[in-house]
């Protein structure tokens, strides 16, 4: 059976040329700001944050997606009954969420990174090969289109847990077909990426981003020169004012200590004129 091609959301029709098509907006890098609220979480994943431990303990070898897979599957069973505890938390925790969000003004420098965030990134190149799929994909690929059918109703998760759990039922003969066509598909990949010359639009986005990524460093580094130079600038005074308190201090420890000497010489003077009377 053919390799399922994922659709591809269409372009909007724009006087662009190739290159400029292959560097959209970078949007997943954008980090979250730290101090907004966390986002409520949903029924379901309080429910995984409870089985996902135990899952693990009782089948210690399912990968990642398995195991999502097979906590869909195991919520699809669960009855309305049992999802009322998860349903409260959920409804508890977007209260929550609801409470903090009402007083949430996102922080200025996060705004200014955010800003800094949207710069553009490459898309793939379309004359790029195809990467091949393991033994697991190629598995999924046969059975998913009859599941589909049979089951119209379900979600992508929860086909998604059916073929995992089909996958661990499935025979060694199945699994070792699926693996033998996977090795084909990476052999006939790895030969395609031999002969693999990336196209001219692709190389000419590539030149304009780093071109873009290379203004937005500099641009970065001069401003973090001039705040170096503002930092310095305030030091610079900060040292002349501590050299003035120190001057100031130093004028205060001796007018004490001429205070201190004060009715010593004062004594003296006294003797001094008592003296002077005595020559009269």
């Amino acid at each position: 059976m053919g390799r399922t091609k994922r659709k591809q959301p269409e372009e909007p029709a724009e006087n662009t040329s190739g290159a400029e098509k292959l560097v959209k907006r970078r949007r997943r890098t954008i980090k979250k700001d730290p101090k907004a609220p966390k986002k409520a979480l949903s029924a379901f994943v309080f429910f995984g944050q409870h089985m996902r431990p135990k899952l693990l303990k009782d089948k210690p070898n399912l990968t990642f997606i398995e195991v999502g897979a097979e906590l869909g599957r195991l919520w699809q069973n669960l009855s309305d009954t049992a999802k009322k505890p998860y349903d409260k938390q959920a409804a508890q925790d977007k209260e929550r969420f609801d409470r903090e969000s009402a007083n949430y003004t996102p922080d200025p420098e996060f705004l200014k990174q955010q800003a800094l965030a949207k710069t553009k990134r490459l898309k793939k190149d379309p004359a790029k090969p195809k990467r091949s799929r393991s033994g697991y994909l190629v598995f999924c690929d046969n059975h998913r289109p009859a599941l589909q059918k049979k089951h119209a109703d379900k979600k992508m998760t929860e086909i998604a847990g059916m073929l995992a759990e089909m996958w661990s039922k499935a025979s060694n003969k199945e699994k070792e077909k699926c693996e033998s066509v996977a090795a084909k598909e990476k052999q006939a990949y790895l030969k395609e990426m031999e002969d693999y010359t990336p196209s001219a639009e692709y190389l000419e986005a590539k030149e304009g981003l780093e071109k873009a990524r290379k203004q937005q460093q500099e641009n970065s580094a001069e401003a973090k020169q001039k705040k170096k130079e503002k930092i310095q600038k305030y030091k610079g005074k900060i040292k002349e004012l501590q050299q003035d308190v120190k001057k100031i201090e130093k004028a205060i420890k001796d007018a004490d200590k001429a205070r201190e000497k004060l009715p010593v010489m004062k004594g003296d003077l006294e003797k001094t004129e008592q003296k002077l009377e005595q020559l009269k």
